[in-house]
């Protein structure tokens, strides 16, 4: 089994050599979330963990109040990652709190618009040359969208 991590700025500054001699064998690094809102923490952890040949790959976090603001989302996610060599997949993380995001607004967030968002930004990064991948929770990954139409 290999040990990874998912890491945003949320957690604050981290020791990459520390992490790889504790094992970790790969990270996925938040690139940003919503429209274009790119993770403070991002560039320097991707740097690190090239400098370290930490294998990575990275997520967006999806605030899509409709499929374009998802393949938007796909957009801005590719372009923050120009300027690194991903080496995992580039994920769509739809959770909670996006259909919290969804409900403030007025959207209906069910199944079929998770799944329809999550198609739409993974068709994006595609297409920019990364895998895509959906990057989610348990209780989403059964309740929210449709597997089938995502592989």
């Amino acid at each position: 089994m290999v040990k990874g991590v998912d890491v945003s700025e949320f957690q604050g500054e981290v020791d990459w050599a520390r992490a790889k001699a504790a094992g970790v064998g790969f990270a996925m690094l938040r690139a940003g979330y919503g429209k274009g809102n790119a993770d403070a923490r991002f560039a320097a952890n991707a740097a690190a963990c090239s400098a370290l040949s930490i294998p990575f790959g990275a997520y967006w976090f999806g605030y899509p109040l409709s499929v374009s603001d998802a393949e938007k989302e796909a957009a801005y996610c590719a372009e923050a990652l120009k300027s690194c060599r991903i080496t995992f997949p580039v994920a769509y993380d739809f959770e909670y709190n996006s259909v919290a995001w969804c409900v403030k607004n007025g959207v209906t967030a069910d199944g079929a618009f998770a799944t329809a968002c999550a198609k739409a930004f993974c068709e994006g990064v595609r297409k920019a040359g990364y895998p895509p991948a959906v990057y989610t929770n348990a209780d989403f990954a059964e309740r929210m969208f449709d597997l089938s139409a995502l592989s």
